[in-house]
């Protein structure tokens, strides 16, 4: 009897403290929601930043970097879905891996939102190349060139259309390509190079005979006319140090019809995040040069100064440096 009265104070203590257990439960889910909800705001995509997406992406292509293009080009998807670059862009990646199922999937996607996408029938069609299905190849290669496109385009198609032809169980048919097909070796591979091609020759197939976006469709690099501010003079300047940082950056803005007047260093080369400063009368071309960096490129109105002359202001923060590569060596 003695030894169960020493145990009720204990018993008393876990009972209060099973009483107390869902106070405890309910605040750290109410302050894991709120963190999450912060996360999240943090890391979601800017939507001005697909065009900077999409060089990158071009850019780990270029440089058969493919894994990491896929992954850039979803970047574009989670901001615009409806983006036919992003999954046209994907579906090259997945062929120079190898990987033909999900490059199917992707040209498939992208034909389902514009049906009318020759260049997308294109690398189908030299998807299905790769795979040695040249009747499937066929198929996709005539129903591009049956599309409206630019010239240049469409010669492409037919060229590879007639050395579709040329390998498929009906080789006669080939007889009937078009009249106007260029047979020159610089823009037709022949029939039996491709049959015997390495991968490596594969590879660099892929580059010549696929093509990654419409000419006509393309956004322009160029400024848009209608919010155009003329002779907004602009100003880039290194805050972290890399050498030429600002002069490549300056270059990039400059093939892409920007004013760039002066580059310079900053007070400091510490700053780990840039931003886009601006006066009244440049703000609107403040906002065009945020959206061509990757990330969330902050914007600040600019007070002051003894530069009156400068309208906007690019600071180069340290946050830059992983995309050196991409304005060193630009896309245009």
């Amino acid at each position: 009897m003695k030894l169960a009265t020493n145990k009720i104070p204990y018993i008393r203590l876990a009972f209060s403290m099973f009483l107390l257990l869902p106070l405890f439960i309910l605040t750290a889910c109410t302050v894991d929601q709120n963190s999450s909800k912060s996360f999240s705001s943090q890391v979601r995509p800017w939507r001005g930043n697909v065009e900077a997406y999409y060089q990158l992406a071009c850019h780990y292509q270029d440089r058969n970097r493919h894994r990491e293009a896929v992954e850039e080009f979803k970047k574009m998807i989670a901001i615009d879905a409806t983006d036919i670059r992003a999954y046209n862009g994907i579906g090259i990646s997945y062929d120079a891996l190898k990987d033909f199922p999900r490059a199917f999937l992707a040209y498939d996607k992208a034909l389902k939102l514009d049906p009318r996408a020759g260049y997308v029938y294109n690398n189908l069609g030299y998807s299905y190349m790769l795979q040695k299905r040249y009747n499937e190849a066929v198929m996709a290669f005539k129903k591009g060139a049956e599309q409206q496109m630019d010239s240049g385009i469409k010669t492409k198609i037919e060229n590879n259309l007639h050395m579709a032809l040329a390998l498929s169980e009906k080789p006669q048919i080939a007889d009937t390509r078009p009249g106007d097909i260029d047979d020159s070796r610089s823009t037709s591979l022949l029939a039996t190079d491709f049959a015997e091609a390495t991968e490596s020759d594969q590879d660099r197939h892929i580059r010549n005979l696929m093509i990654r976006r419409d000419p006509l469709a393309m956004r322009s690099l160029s400024r848009p006319n209608d919010t155009r501010e003329e002779d907004v003079a602009i100003e880039v300047t290194n805050g972290n140090g890399v050498r030429h940082m600002a002069k490549n950056v300056g270059d990039y803005l400059k093939k892409r019809g920007y004013r760039v007047v002066r580059l310079s260093n900053a007070d400091s080369y510490s700053y780990s995040k840039g931003n886009v400063g601006y006066r009244a009368d440049g703000q609107e071309t403040a906002r065009e040069i945020a959206t061509l960096f990757p990330g969330n490129v902050d914007l600040k109105k600019m007070n002051g100064g003894s530069k009156k002359d400068i309208r906007v202001r690019v600071l180069i923060g340290k946050d830059m440096i992983p995309y050196k590569k991409v304005f060193s060596e630009d896309q245009g």
